[in-house]
């Protein structure tokens, strides 16, 4: 008898765990299944000191989109370095105004991540060299 009730505790525990990792994984492709393009305009220097990042967020049919909410990290490309961060939550003709800091020169990696209403999230790096 023991060892039945304890196949069967057994077996509720893996039915559990299967559930929670089956619902981890579907949240998961849910939060990043927005479909969408995302541009970092680079026409401007990038120097130390503050600076406006525009972001450029268009729907796969290439139509602007301006009611994300867009966040962005920044981590320079070797360990020790405090990210800096920046965000934003509302975008005009679909380019989104960032202000931001470059702390120091040097290689930096950009995140950027962008979330719809609906909360679909996508991001992307972006490898930037700044100067001193």
């Amino acid at each position: 008898m023991r060892v039945k009730v304890r196949e069967s505790k057994f077996a509720l525990v893996m039915l559990i765990l299967v559930c929670v990792l089956a619902g981890c994984r579907q949240s998961a492709q849910q939060a990043d299944s927005a479909d969408l393009t995302i541009t970092l305009d680079s026409s401007a220097a990038f120097a130390v000191g503050k600076t406006e990042l525009t972001i450029v967020v268009k729907d796969a049919q290439g139509n602007p989109v301006d009611d994300a909410t867009i966040e962005v990290t920044g981590d320079m490309s070797h360990a020790g370095m405090k990210p800096e961060l920046g965000s934003v939550q509302k975008g005009t003709q679909g380019q989104y105004k960032v202000p931001f800091i470059w702390s120091m020169g040097g290689d930096w990696i950009l995140t950027v991540k962008v979330t719809l209403p609906d909360g679909r999230s996508t991001s992307k790096r972006f490898d930037v060299a700044v100067n001193s």
